[in-house]
């Protein structure tokens, strides 16, 4: 049933928020729920999917671990969207392509080329993956001047790829692209098609000018490795606050917005100005 216990997230409709933090990050999925009141229990749900849900300034907020890629995003998405969840922030990780985003960058995708193969399915190959213009407004309120923290702004390539294979053809992207993730493309798909307001805050781990990726999340790595991975989690945790600020106040706006719907309907008015 469409509003029953979902497949793969485990939720059913007392599990979910309007207002929803994603993420493929032990990290941040940990940092964020930390910071909800209230915390119902987990939800495990199959293949690695957990989410809780709290309350962040009395608003009930919720906080979901997906696998990484975009196959989970669009599985998260669709089923929390069946259940009534319409407000989405990405916080993860990106590959930096170029030089001047270094390790510990924060980033708001603009955009996202679509060069994972889960989007298509959705909208035709010409269709842009953007994000909800309004987010992105919010986004730049609570970064800039709410925290004084004032992140990257670039478009990002999502590929099915974590490890690169071919590095001379993402070099080639770098002119245009400022990092590679994998689910942000089909994020900003999938609520433009069913009419959500989503947005991303992306870390940039590494690049394709320093080591391999992964070498920033093994325990063993090297001191000059861990220091660089101390940076990552530090701006991670910036971007948690920061999500979350943001979910608060897109959640305040389109709750105000469907007031004065209601009240245009019940006085048989229509507003000349959107706010």
């Amino acid at each position: 049933m469409p509003f029953g216990k979902q497949m793969f997230t485990g939720c059913s409709r007392e599990d979910v928020a309007p207002a929803v933090l994603l993420t493929s990050l032990e990290e941040v999925y940990e940092e964020a729920s930390n910071k909800l009141k209230s915390v119902s229990g987990e939800v495990r749900g199959r293949g690695g999917f957990a989410s809780r849900k709290g309350k962040y300034h009395n608003i009930e907020i919720m906080v979901m671990k997906t696998p990484i890629g975009a196959p989970a995003t669009a599985i998260a998405l669709e089923e929390l969207y069946r259940l009534g969840a319409r407000i989405f922030v990405k916080v993860d990780t990106a590959l930096g392509l170029q030089r001047k985003l270094r390790p510990g960058t924060l980033i708001v995708p603009i955009a996202a080329v679509r060069a994972e193969s889960v989007s298509k399915y959705y909208a035709p190959a010409e269709y842009p993956a953007i994000p909800s213009y309004k987010f992105l407004q919010v986004l730049d309120k609570v970064t800039v001047r709410g925290s004084g923290v004032e992140p990257t702004p670039t478009v990002v390539m999502s590929t099915d790829m974590f490890y690169l294979t071919v590095r001379e053809e993402y070099e080639r992207w770098a002119k245009l692209v400022g990092a590679v993730d994998m689910d942000t493309a089909a994020l900003y798909t999938i609520a433009q098609v069913r009419g959500l307001h989503a947005g991303a805050l992306l870390v940039i781990d590494s690049s394709v000018w320093s080591g391999p990726r992964e070498e920033v999340w093994l325990e063993e790595s090297e001191e000059s490795v861990v220091k660089t991975r101390e940076e990552v989690i530090s701006t991670l945790r910036t971007a948690v606050n920061l999500g979350l600020e943001a979910l608060i106040v897109m959640y305040e706006y389109l709750k105000s917005e469907k007031a004065i719907e209601r009240l245009e309907k019940t006085r048989g008015q229509k507003r000349l100005v959107s706010l």
